[in-house]
């Protein structure tokens, strides 16, 4: 498993709960790990369009069906049975990702191609 990122170089200051933010960040970024197959590859990436602040995580792994893709956000929601994902977890972390992100009056964003991969993150406003 490989994770890499690209941050940009010039972000500009935000008024956030800084220990909010990283826990969201350490769930997406936990997720494309714990998710992915054998030597796969994560991405995080930050970048400003002027308008807002985007914090995406990207992995190349199993993909989530559309269907499951709907409800992801929802507390305790999971994509699979435990004998199938093989992982252990409540399924909370992007349940807390989300609270996290709309208590700053963000945007979530999430979407996957089964058997390609996922993306999943989020959008700040930066006014």
């Amino acid at each position: 498993m490989t994770l890499s990122y690209l941050i940009a170089d010039q972000l500009p200051k935000l008024t956030v709960d800084r220990e909010q933010l990283s826990e969201a960040i350490h769930h997406l970024v936990h997720n494309a790990i714990k998710f992915n197959r054998p030597g796969g590859h994560a991405r995080l990436s930050c970048q400003t369009d002027g308008e807002y602040l985007t914090l995406v995580v990207e992995d190349n792994g199993p993909g989530i069906d559309p269907e499951k893709l709907e409800t992801i956000w929802d507390a305790f929601a999971q994509t699979s049975d435990d004998v199938q994902r093989g992982v252990d977890g409540l399924g909370l972390g992007l349940a807390l990702v989300s609270c996290i992100v709309k208590a700053h009056r963000g945007t979530l964003l999430a979407r996957s191609t089964p058997g390609k991969g996922s993306l999943f993150g989020f959008r700040l406003a930066l006014s």
